[in-house]
């Protein structure tokens, strides 16, 4: 959901329906605190789980949206001890 949405009055009157009492932070918040944080956190747990991998696969693919935005992904498969696949 892009960032922008906060601002919108639709959403804005969505969250003001399931809860008067909330106080939606600005598209600013978002988008220099809260994701940038939720990105590290992420960063941080993937880091920590594959420094305990001694091997993994990878797969990736690209596309564009109807729209042309590029898109970019990227799996990490692996084996823990347990013999869970991750």
């Amino acid at each position: 959901m892009p960032a922008h949405i906060v601002s919108k009055d639709g959403f804005r009157r969505l969250i003001q329906t399931l809860d008067k009492r909330y106080q939606l932070p600005s598209r600013t918040h978002f988008t220099r605190f809260a994701i940038p944080e939720m990105y590290e956190k992420c960063k941080a747990g993937v880091e920590h789980e594959l420094k305990q991998v001694k091997y993994f696969a990878t797969t990736t693919d690209m596309w564009s949206s109807r729209t042309m935005e590029p898109y970019m992904s990227l799996t990490v498969h692996y084996v823990n001890d347990n013999f869970e696949m991750k």
